[in-house]
């Protein structure tokens, strides 16, 4: 029995109901969007699409309710746009060596985009942000990591396994950015400047997942 239920705008669904007494396989079901009778597993949804599921060995179809709220999600979802939302923190620099906010706050697994901004007057400073594993000490790793950070504005590869996320270095009146999943583990996390001598001046912060 087919049957076509409008929805929103020109959106409808296609559906096919199994006989009740015809039993089902346990294969998973395969989803596909087809537009214009051509399927492709791999098209996006905007409107005017047709659900179309199948079973192998067996036709089944989505109840009209359950249906027109999946239909309506993917609508929502395709005008905030696709993916969880990104928390931006932009963090400025002056010449008072000092980063601005210098405490993150997230939640687990949060995504997170952390822009740095250098707006010192003094051009030759260069700042990097280094957001370092849970347990890791912070003036051990800056003392291993200074003199790589001022030869080649990166840190050394030897210490790279106790690090998260990391901005290289940036001179003043540029920006650097970096984007990555908050721990998921609760708890404080350092995050510093290993160019030479900024740590000891104060270049420190901490992300706090809660």
């Amino acid at each position: 029995m087919n049957r076509t239920i409008d929805t929103i705008s020109s959106c409808r669904i296609d559906a096919e109901h199994l006989e009740d007494s015809q039993p089902a396989t346990e294969t998973p079901p395969t989803v596909f969007l087809v537009v214009d009778d051509s399927r492709n597993p791999r098209e996006e949804w905007p409107m005017g699409q047709v659900i179309d599921v199948r079973r192998r060995g067996a036709r089944r179809c989505l109840p009209p309710i359950a249906a027109a709220s999946i239909l309506l999600l993917c609508a929502i979802a395709t005008a905030k746009g696709q993916g969880p939302e990104v928390k931006v923190i932009e963090i400025e620099i002056g010449d008072n060596m000092r980063y601005t906010p210098s405490v993150i706050d997230a939640e687990p697994g949060q995504k997170l985009r952390v822009v740095l901004r250098p707006v010192g007057k003094i051009k030759a400073l260069g700042h990097n942000f280094i957001l370092l594993k849970q347990g890791t000490e912070a003036k051990p790793f800056v003392d291993k990591a200074a003199d790589a950070t001022e030869q080649t504005g990166d840190i050394p590869p030897a210490v790279r396994n106790q690090v998260i996320a990391e901005i290289p270095l940036v001179r003043s009146g540029n920006t650097g950015e970096v984007t990555f999943e908050a721990p998921v583990q609760r708890g404080e996390y350092d995050f510093v400047c290993t160019f030479p001598s900024h740590f000891k001046l104060g270049m420190k912060g901490r992300l706090i997942v809660k």
